[in-house]
């Protein structure tokens, strides 16, 4: 590997073959130390980075995240009441003469 990445100098999660069936997450015990729930003992960096790709994985703003949920939730709501408007004026209509 031409560039090493270096290891991060602060407290994060990195996760080894990100995306795949077998990845695994990573955190930093101490500088050089990292564990996971899915090994026993430490890894050093370099032992990471010989697994294969490492992700640094960092926390997103959950803002958009929480807006689009919310948003998507009543969207659904408005669909079901439009529904229910529909089939009530479908109802309401069939014992009109």
């Amino acid at each position: 590997m031409a560039n090493r990445l270096e290891e991060p100098e602060f407290d994060c999660v990195v996760a080894t073959q990100w995306g795949y069936s077998d990845q695994q997450l990573w955190t930093r015990a101490s500088i050089d130390a990292w564990t996971s729930e899915s090994a026993s003992g430490y890894l050093s960096w370099d032992e990471l980075l010989e697994i294969g790709e490492v992700t640094i994985l960092t926390p997103a703003n959950l803002d958009p995240y929480e807006t689009g949920r919310r948003d998507g939730r009543f969207e659904v709501l408005r669909e079901v009441d439009a529904s229910l408007r529909r089939i009530g004026e479908a109802t309401y209509k069939i014992g009109k003469p």
